[in-house]
């Protein structure tokens, strides 16, 4: 299980929860396919990421990071199947899906150049936050609307809590080796404001929803994930607030099941 986490399939399978909503949330039916390719395409997508951290910088780290390091060319022969799985299954998607993912890809690559030619302060978080929400949303363009967009503002919100949380856990092991940190950037004294201001944004995103939608059980999930994230901030959970975080994108498949 712990290799899994390591290779990232717990991102990709909380991405493919995260669309589940989504499409509820559109009131569409998924193809088995959309699902399958998204998950494909995370799992590239992360292991791209892990495999340039684990080639441009050669210390080792913590155990995820020291697994990297030690199977980098194991992570690229994953990235490259994942990424063919991903092309092959895009071809029955249909054409708005299609060109959404053409639009992440994009991103992507632009996220790429960012990351490794300059220097950041907390844009990363902010962009790893957009392009796992904006991936997750593909599933919902067939029916896509404006009342969508506060479950949308929710998502994100939660989804930069969570990147901010693990930053602040990872702090001293970025530290050590030179990489790039979030909450050394801004003060590790000012996290806990900043969470509370982005979980704020996202409670306005929630009363929205209700105005807009109306659907309390969609609207208490994406609060329930939000608050989680935040909880996760103690320090007492340590490196377990990854495992837990990851896993807290499984509320989100509710949305499939009682909403």
């Amino acid at each position: 299980m712990q290799t899994l986490q390591y290779l990232s399939f717990d991102v990709a399978a909380g991405a493919v929860c995260a669309a589940l909503f989504a499409a509820r949330a559109a009131r569409i039916e998924l193809d088995p396919f959309v699902l399958a390719c998204l998950f494909m395409a995370v799992l590239c997508i992360y292991n791209v990421d892990h495999y340039l951290d684990a080639r441009l910088r050669q210390q080792k780290g913590d155990a995820r990071r020291t697994y990297h390091a030690e199977k980098k060319n194991w992570l690229l022969s994953l990235a490259i199947l994942a990424f063919l799985a991903a092309a092959i299954l895009m071809l029955r998607l249909p054409e708005i899906m299609i060109a959404g993912g053409l639009g992440m890809l994009l991103f992507l690559c632009i996220y790429f150049i960012i990351i490794n030619k300059f220097h950041l302060r907390f844009e990363k978080e902010i962009l790893v936050s957009a392009g796992y929400t904006a991936g997750a949303w593909i599933a919902a363009l067939p029916a896509f609307s404006i009342s969508l967009l506060p479950y949308v503002a929710m998502m994100f919100c939660s989804c930069w809590i969570n990147v901010l949380v693990l930053s602040s856990h990872d702090l001293e092991v970025d530290r050590l080796r030179g990489e790039h940190n979030a909450i050394r950037a801004i003060g590790a004294d000012v996290l806990g404001r900043l969470i509370a201001f982005i979980w704020i944004c996202g409670m306005i995103a929630a009363a929205l929803s209700l105005a807009l939608d109306g659907r309390w059980i969609l609207t208490a999930i994406a609060v329930a994930h939000m608050t989680l994230q935040g909880v996760l901030a103690n320090q007492r959970f340590g490196q377990s607030a990854r495992t837990i975080g990851d896993a807290s994108y499984g509320l989100y498949a509710l949305a499939w099941i009682v909403a």
